[in-house]
């Protein structure tokens, strides 16, 4: 009897994946290392492969609209430009998924979640594990997305994300440059959201400091120990 309950569950979720009933991320149909991948002649082709169908886009969940957009295959192109935040908005021109995903009004809670169950110790074995946190990262600082949140959920995300940045200090060699450079700039725009007295008058003071944390540009080693240091303080305080 219950064999049967079994196989009867097993070929109604077959039924329900087959008639596009159960939620799931998109399968991008054509990703780099196909051979269809190889034989277009242009970006633009291949921008286009990766476009979600305007059917499918609208009926995804939040959840599985990041997953999908955690996949698209331009996101390496994060780092070729001279600023973080120029990378992200140029994925974004490139992706109808992105776009979308920015409008969701969920978008805040989903993130964050998703956010808190990437751990670095586990994460070490990935071909660029440095690449998935700063794209998650990058996300989180959007204004589409950390405007959107309540206080508590902020400095819930705060502390989040200097455990993240003490999870990965352990691994130099695999989360070196790209994996905290935008943890330590999420945490400064955290600050300056919350409009934190200290912290506030510091960046007055540090020429050029706020344009980096709000650029996703490299710190110097004197600017990231102060925003630091800051962030230390006011989790003690909270």
């Amino acid at each position: 009897m219950i064999f049967q309950k079994v196989v009867y569950a097993i070929i109604v979720m077959v039924f329900l994946f087959a008639a596009g009933l159960v939620a799931q991320p998109y399968d991008y149909p054509i990703k780099p290392g196909m051979p269809e991948w190889k034989a277009m002649t242009s970006t633009e082709q291949r921008v286009q492969a990766c476009q979600i169908p305007d059917s499918i886009l609208s009926k995804m969940s939040t959840s599985d609209l990041l997953e999908t957009c955690l996949r698209f295959p331009f996101n390496l192109n994060l780092v070729a430009f001279n600023q973080i935040q120029d990378g992200f908005n140029a994925i974004k021109k490139e992706s109808n998924g992105w776009r979308e995903l920015l409008q969701r009004k969920d978008l805040g809670s989903v993130v964050i979640n998703k956010y808190s169950t990437m751990n670095p110790d586990s994460m070490i074995s990935e071909q660029y594990p440095g690449h998935d946190f700063l794209v998650m990262e990058t996300l989180l600082k959007q204004n589409e997305v950390i405007n959107t949140l309540p206080k508590d959920d902020r400095i819930k995300l705060l502390k989040e994300s200097y455990k993240k940045y003490t999870g990965k200090i352990q691994y130099p060699e695999k989360y070196a440059f790209f994996g905290v450079i935008n943890n330590i700039a999420l945490m400064g725009k955290i600050l300056t959201i919350e409009n934190y007295e200290p912290f506030v008058q510091s960046i007055m003071n540090k020429k050029g400091l706020k344009n980096k944390i709000e650029l996703g540009s490299q710190c110097t080693k004197d600017e990231s120990n102060e925003i630091l240091k800051h962030v230390e303080k006011f989790i003690k305080e909270n």
